[in-house]
């Protein structure tokens, strides 16, 4: 199969034009992909783009935090994670020109020291240790978790679960969660137990058109074989109903996501951080006490890496053999 010269994502609106210029209906063609006898159609659309770069050499770190464990599987660990890098400043902008991030991903790195904190304070000593990693690059195509995923001081094959944390939005006391990729691993009964407890509720991800879990940086944790999901709410919250939800998502999406205007506003409601923390506390409680090493389930596209990095864990080493002397 040729590779792809380029490869992009769209809005779903963006695309629902696109295919209506070659006379074609997005939704239709949606439902027709549903049965095993869809072929892909190649639409009569060209596009013609020019892009322009501009390359400086860059220097920027993860920071990493560990809470030693105590007992036969001390060597194993859990991972939280959340990217702490945006956009920086735009020289062209007047006024106002730094990209905060408050909620992308401020909220996130939030929740990540708070779980640190909690995990600190915690009497009892973990049964594998737990790492956390403040992820930089996140938004320059995922580099900062490709590189831990690949130089982590704890092999892939050691590490159970990453629990990643990216745009909590603060609007109020959720009553749903979203937890993209779980129902991929074996760990899903323990999520939707401990959700449970919790009184949430957990939510399909109502976009998957969107691909967010293969924009974010649990892909990286993926393709190295490490259960990976994002955690973050729903549509649902206290007070309101759905539409209510999605309203706030779209709102957010088209006037703050990725601009100078995400920053703190005094209206913000971290009742569904501290939640969700607590909810990323408690999966990583359990996941530390597992008795087996957390897998993606027979079949998941990175459950071949994921045998493959449980397998060298188990591989004997074997010393290398010195060498003969040479007789003289």
């Amino acid at each position: 199969m040729p590779r792809l010269q380029a490869a992009s994502w769209i809005r779903f609106e963006a695309a629902k034009k696109l295919v209506a210029m070659a006379g074609l209906d997005l939704n239709k063609l949606l439902e027709q992909a549903q049965t095993k006898d869809f072929k892909p159609i190649e639409l009569p659309v060209r596009l013609q783009a020019g892009v322009v770069s501009q390359l400086r050499p860059f220097v920027a770190r993860n920071v990493l935090a560990v809470l030693p464990a105590f007992g036969p599987t001390s060597a194993e660990a859990v991972l939280y994670t959340a990217h702490y890098d945006h956009l920086g400043i735009d020289p062209d902008l007047k006024g106002h020109n730094i990209y905060n991030g408050a909620v992308d991903n401020a909220t996130g790195c939030g929740v990540l020291l708070e779980v640190a904190r909690a995990w600190s304070e915690t009497p009892s000593v973990p049964p594998r240790m737990m790492l956390f990693g403040a992820l930089t690059a996140e938004e320059q195509g995922l580099l900062g978790s490709e590189y831990l995923a690949k130089h982590s001081p704890v092999s892939p094959g050691k590490i159970s679960l990453d629990l990643n944390f990216d745009m909590l939005v603060p609007i109020g006391d959720p009553e749903e969660v979203e937890v993209g990729g779980a129902e991929r691993t074996t760990f899903y009964a323990a999520v939707e137990a401990k959700a449970k407890k919790l009184g949430l509720s957990i939510r399909p991800d109502p976009h998957p058109e969107a691909g967010r879990f293969y924009g974010s940086d649990t892909l990286s944790f993926a393709r190295s074989g490490i259960p990976s999901f994002s955690i973050s709410d729903g549509l649902k919250f206290k007070g309101h109903d759905e539409a209510w939800g999605e309203a706030q998502g779209r709102d957010y999406l088209e006037h703050r996501y990725h601009q100078p205007t995400d920053k703190y506003l005094p209206q913000m409601d971290f009742t569904g951080d501290a939640k969700l923390a607590m909810f990323s506390y408690e999966l990583g409680m359990q996941a530390a006490s597992e008795l087996r090493l957390i897998r993606w389930l027979l079949g998941d596209e990175f459950e071949a890496e994921r045998e493959r990095s449980l397998f060298r864990n188990v591989l004997p080493h074997r010393p290398r053999p010195k060498p003969h002397p040479i007789p003289h």
